[in-house]
């Protein structure tokens, strides 16, 4: 039996740059005190740490500028429960601003990552699209690949 999980490999560029990301826009300022994603984990990926960072938005919808860093990383054990695993894991910032009706940029990053085609980390993708969309299964398993990345943001109140 195979199994498909939709989700985007890693590779060694995607954690020491900012190609991969998943881009959200609030409707109201928020304090953010962590975003919650998922990895999936397939058989045993060589990797220390993943870490998560908020950039602004430029043209093409591209990370522009770093603005936050998360002030914890995730260290290889804590994702790497079980092989061939999906893995919900979040990141803490420390209470930060976010601004109504402007577009962030959820980049991660990581140390000693070294993927090979037999055991790599991938980000999974949201599925509905986005997922608390309403109705909620608006979309077709056609379109899954279109889904930007899983993103929760935990945030207190302004």
């Amino acid at each position: 039996m195979t199994y498909k999980v939709w989700a985007v490999d890693f590779t060694s560029d995607d954690m020491t740059g900012i190609s991969k990301f998943v881009t959200f826009k609030p409707n109201e300022n928020i304090t953010v005190r962590a975003l919650r994603t998922n990895f999936i984990v397939y058989n045993d990926p060589v990797f220390t740490s993943l870490n998560a960072k908020i950039y602004s938005v430029g043209p093409d919808n591209v990370p522009v500028e770093l603005i936050y860093s998360s002030t914890d990383v995730r260290t290889k054990a804590e994702i790497h429960t079980l092989p061939n695993g999906d893995k919900s894991t979040y990141f803490t910032f420390n209470d930060v601003l976010i601004q109504a009706n402007t577009y962030y940029n959820l980049v991660i990053n990581g140390t000693g990552y070294i993927p090979t085609t037999n055991s790599y980390l991938a980000w999974r993708l949201a599925f509905p699209d986005p997922v608390y969309r309403d109705p909620l299964f608006t979309y077709g398993f056609s379109n899954i690949n279109r889904c930007p990345y899983a993103l929760e943001i935990i945030a207190g109140d302004f």
